[in-house]
Parts: C-alpha cells; sequence; structure tokens
C-alpha cells in the first residue's frame, strides 16, 4: 500500500493536505498530531525492547543519554489487510532533549510495509545532512542515541550562547 498514490503534484492540494487527510483517517486528534510533529526520530521497538534499550542506557553505557518517559500512549489502525486490522501502537520518550517515538505493530497480523510506509508518509524526518531516514529498529537503536547525544550538546551550546 503506498499512502502518495493518488497525489498528483500538479493538483491544487500538496502533500502536506494529503499527510493531514492521512492522519485525520486514523482518528487522530489534533493534540495527537501536534504531538507527533515534534519527534525527531522513529525506533521500531516493543515494550519489552524500549525497556532493554532504556536499561542498557542507564547502567552499561559510560555516558548514558539522559532518559525521561511519556507514560502517555498512542494506538491507531492505520489499514486492513483481508478486513483484519493493522494496528500500530505509539510510545514517546524524550532522549537527552529529543523527543522519540517507539512503535510497534500490536495487532493478530502485522503488515510491516504498511506500517512503515505509513509512518514514511505521514513523518518524512531525515537526519545527518538530510540523508537518511530518522527509522531504526531495537538492534540499531545506537543511531538514535548518537542522534540524541549530538542533538543535546547542539541544544546545551545554544543555551550557552544566550
Amino acid at each position: 500500500m503506498n499512502f502518495e498514490k493518488g497525489v498528483d503534484p500538479k493538483d491544487a492540494m500538496n502533500i502536506g493536505d494529503a499527510r493531514q487527510r492521512k492522519m485525520n483517517s486514523v482518528g487522530m486528534r489534533p493534540q495527537d498530531i501536534e504531538k507527533m510533529s515534534k519527534v525527531k526520530f522513529f525506533v521500531e521497538a516493543n515494550s519489552y525492547e524500549t525497556f532493554k534499550l532504556w536499561k542498557e542506557n542507564k547502567y552499561d553505557y559510560s555516558e548514558p543519554c539522559e532518559w525521561k518517559e511519556d507514560t502517555a500512549g498512542l494506538v491507531f489502525t492505520i489499514g486492513y489487510v483481508d478486513n483484519r486490522p493493522i494496528n500500530l501502537e505509539f510510545s514517546f520518550n524524550t532522549i537527552n532533549g529529543t523527543l522519540v517515538c517507539f512503535y510497534s505493530g500490536i495487532s493478530q497480523l502485522v503488515d510491516h510495509k504498511m506500517i512503515e510506509e505509513f509512518i514514511e508518509f505521514c513523518w518524512p524526518i531525515k537526519y545527518d545532512r538530510n540523508s537518511r531516514r530518522a527509522m531504526t529498529d531495537a538492534t540499531n537503536f545506537h543511531n538514535c542515541a548518537q542522534y540524541c547525544k549530538e542533538e543535546g550538546q547542539k541544544m546545551k551550546l545554544s543555551k550557552l550562547k544566550k
């Protein structure tokens, strides 16, 4: 399922409107959309994997990241395959001042391609000089952690300049 199909750049409608409609179509409220617009990185990880990443950060790293959990998560049905829902769970943590969204397919049937396309379409976030998608999995979480460390350092420097 390609979420950009049917969106012709020549149309009067712009891609931002298409993203907004897609988010509204799965039941996102304005406050959900606002929260998601602040996310800087997406990590595919269920609650257990997220806990293990937090634990590894806290106890195994010589310089652990500052990690704050946001207990308000979100769940949406983003589509259907053979009349079976594809449910997606979002949870949030602020790591070194950077909002990170951890996501996981939680329905009995999980379509990973549909989930990835949905996130990429609605939040096409890039990093590393706009060359890489800000999406990873638990195994490659070090990419997200490094990004958050760099962003945290930038925030500290900007506060010192003021």
